[in-house]
């Protein structure tokens, strides 16, 4: 998803992202059983009419092992997709993302990206750090769109007091940079970056808004390399204590830290 969001301004397409559409049936024809499954759909470049009906051909695809013959069935994944499928009270998000980056600069952010492994205990600047909320901002265009809270632990950035943050408000202050890396499963990454970003929702559609999580988790990736920074996400966290340090119930959807690389 992050990589069509990406590559949709690189070259000028829209895009919208399909939660609402036959899952079974496009299973069914790709001859995924419990070892594959659909997600998700995307349209890119060439919108389809309302009027106009769309099938699958006849002819399965024929199944192939994607395992090497060592898949064992899961019977807590199988559920949790079946029960995770249904869509309720779905809001479409027709708005797309208006990107001001340059394309040749982008397109090298994009085949650079790499995960982070140490950051610099150093400040990143503010302006950076507002590219990326702003980045954050925009629209994900989809048939379901969720709301997200996205929390920043500031660690060290220029004319900021270190403390949480929601957006540009200023929750609570103070160093939490030692509780940041702790709660990110005592990785160092989570403290020694310039901000932490936490990722939570409230919302009842699960695939719709853990995707949506992950894209946004890509645009911090891909603009913070765009901005000559190191990024790095973390998809392991004490998530009852993350609730608790930020007096939040959501579901912890994703973490990402971003800041000075080390070279």
């Amino acid at each position: 998803m992050g990589a069509i969001d990406a590559g949709s301004y690189l070259y000028g397409h829209a895009y919208r992202i399909v939660y609402d559409f036959h899952i079974d049936d496009a299973n069914r024809f790709f001859g995924f059983s419990e070892e594959e499954f659909f997600l998700s759909a995307a349209m890119a470049a060439v919108p389809v009419a309302d009027s106009e009906e769309i099938t699958l051909p006849k002819a399965p695809i024929e199944p192939c092992d994607a395992t090497g013959g060592i898949f064992e069935h899961n019977a807590l994944i199988e559920r949790a997709y079946r029960e995770t499928l249904p869509l309720r009270g779905c809001k479409a998000q027709p708005a797309f993302p208006k990107m001001t980056f340059h394309p040749a600069a982008w397109e090298e952010a994009i085949l650079k990206r790499r995960s982070t492994r140490e950051f610099l205990p150093s400040p990143m600047s503010h302006a950076a750090y507002e590219a990326i909320l702003e980045s954050v901002a925009m629209p994900v265009p989809s048939d379901c769109d969720e709301p997200l809270q996205i929390y920043s632990v500031v660690n060290r950035v220029e004319g900021m007091e270190p403390g949480i943050y929601r957006g540009t408000k200023r929750l609570k202050s103070g160093d939490f940079s030692q509780k940041a890396a702790y709660l990110c499963l005592e990785q160092k990454l989570g403290g020694d970056s310039g901000v932490t970003f936490f990722i939570l929702s409230n919302g009842c559609n699960y695939r719709a808004l853990y995707q949506k999580a992950g894209l946004i988790g890509h645009r911090i990736y891909l603009v913070s390399v765009y901005l000559g920074l190191g990024c790095s996400g973390i998809g392991a966290y004490y998530d009852d204590e993350v609730n608790d340090f930020l007096e939040d119930d959501g579901m912890v959807l994703y973490a990402v830290a971003a800041g000075v690389p080390k070279a």
